[in-house]
């Protein structure tokens, strides 16, 4: 596999990993914000 390739799978893997970290992070807040007030 072509190094340069590798890097640009490895780029496009952990932004989509840190975005579904975040979108789940986001809804666990939201989730806990919906609990605090009612």
């Amino acid at each position: 596999m072509i190094p340069e390739l590798r890097v640009c799978i490895a780029q496009a893997v952990w932004t989509v990993t840190s975005d579904l970290h975040f979108r789940i992070d986001r809804v666990r807040f939201i989730q806990l914000l919906l609990n605090e007030l009612f």
